[in-house]
């Protein structure tokens, strides 16, 4: 939602906060698992790539760091994120069929093979993506404080945990916010798309995307909203941003 984005960004500038945690930065919209086994989606996205989802991605996340280009941006493993490695480990995903998205499919496989096969660990594919993309390998241009944290990878900052996404939960258990409010420690987290607060101890940020996506039908408890986390240490819930 672009409005929302400004309004955010407008919000950042103001608040000049030290770190900024990102959620779902990419939707994979174009190829998602959900919709790409339907033809009818597949001729909607008309000439749409994967290229194009990533550069809304480095667009957004380029708005954002313009609004406070001294602070810290931890972009959060997520499903969403994620969308890109189901894409490339799909066994049903035949790329000589898809020429648009070939050349980007081959690199980023390629990448992730001769890592693999040098038994290092695997790169965030996001950041691998949009570094392709950018035509800069070693790394994106958006600087040093740019940081795309990998699974399960902990962000622990005035003893709030970050680093959760939400979408899974304890011991491989599917995720949610309840599963959160079970543990010891405060968690701010994404997922949901709706803003929730329960006490001290979780903190669910909304969306800034479209509160209409298509899938969510029906009675929506979506939210345009962002927790904030001030001196005092308490998460705050941030709606209605005007």
């Amino acid at each position: 939602d672009h409005d929302f984005l400004n309004k955010t960004a407008a919000l950042i500038e103001t608040i000049k906060p030290d770190h900024i945690v990102i959620h779902d930065l990419h939707d994979m919209t174009s190829r998602n698992h959900h919709n790409r086994q339907s033809g009818l989606f597949i001729a909607s996205q008309g000439d749409r790539t994967v290229a194009d989802d990533l550069q809304d991605a480095i667009n957004v996340l380029g708005e954002i760091q313009g609004a406070h280009p001294d602070a810290v941006i931890h972009i959060v493993n997520s499903n969403h994120d994620r969308a890109l490695d189901v894409w490339l480990d799909d066994p049903s995903v035949d790329p000589r069929k898809d020429a648009a998205n070939l050349p980007l499919w081959c690199d980023l496989q390629k990448l992730r093979f001769q890592i693999a096969l040098a038994g290092d660990p695997l790169p965030v594919t996001l950041e691998s993506a949009i570094a392709i993309l950018m035509d800069e390998i070693e790394g994106i241009t958006y600087g040093d404080n740019v940081r795309f944290l990998g699974e399960d990878e902990s962000l622990l900052i005035n003893g709030i945990e970050y680093g959760q996404h939400g979408d899974r939960g304890i011991n491989g258990a599917r995720g949610g916010y309840t599963a959160f409010e079970k543990l010891g420690s405060c968690y701010v987290i994404g997922h949901s798309h709706s803003g929730y607060k329960n006490g001290k101890r979780v903190a669910v940020a909304g969306v800034t995307g479209s509160l209409d996506m298509g899938y969510n039908k029906g009675a929506s408890s979506w939210s345009h909203s962002h927790v904030f986390v001030g001196a005092d240490g308490i998460p705050q819930i941030v709606m209605g941003i005007k």
